[in-house]
């Protein structure tokens, strides 16, 4: 359950990253992808 719920929030990353690399270059959607990561492993 745990790996499904990973690889769903993993893949909707993808689609937002590309939304935000059109809007608002390369920092913002990093920083999304840490704190997602921080809220999975924690």
């Amino acid at each position: 359950m745990r790996h499904n719920v990973i690889f769903m929030i993993h893949s909707l990353l993808i689609v937002r990253r590309k939304r935000y690399f059109l809007f608002e270059g390369y920092e913002k959607p990093l920083q999304h992808i840490y704190k997602i990561n921080q809220l999975i492993y924690t």
